[in-house]
């Protein structure tokens, strides 16, 4: 592989990292909740319930970070916890109405904000544009999993 198109490579995903790193710390810090509630929160919005251990699993933490997190989000009225009946270990997260608003709110700011980047691309460029990501996220996870 020709190492100066992998340096260019880590260089431009870096620089996407950063950019990236902004924009969702602007995002979330006009709702009043953390990155890691947001995270929380986009999970719940899409997946309507989800148990913690499920959740921790998707991002890529432990259960009692979920956890933690999500207790000050039930405190402050964005989510709810619901214990099952037969096994009171198992529980599960559902966004209240509170919380269905704010997943609104920042889907809304996230859909304008990429609705704007891909106009700044030419529309000839748009799929292109799309299907490489496609490939590239694709291929991260092929690395991610033969790393496990």
């Amino acid at each position: 592989m020709n190492l100066q198109k992998v340096k260019l490579l880590r260089e431009k995903v870096e620089q996407l990292e950063g950019d990236m790193n902004w924009r969702m710390k602007e995002e979330v810090s006009c709702c009043g909740i953390t990155l890691a509630q947001c995270q929380i929160l986009t999970e719940l919005g899409n997946a309507k319930e989800v148990c913690i251990v499920d959740l921790a699993q998707v991002l890529g933490t432990d259960s009692s970070t979920i956890s933690r997190t999500a207790n000050r989000m039930v405190e402050s009225g964005i989510i709810d916890r619901i214990t099952n009946c037969t096994d009171r270990r198992y529980v599960s997260l559902t966004l209240t109405d509170k919380g269905k608003k704010l997943y609104e709110h920042i889907e809304d700011k996230g859909n304008n904000y990429y609705a704007e980047v891909l106009e700044r691309i030419p529309p000839d460029k748009r799929e292109q544009v799309l299907e490489s990501f496609t490939l590239f996220l694709e291929a991260v996870k092929a690395c991610k999993e033969s790393e496990e």
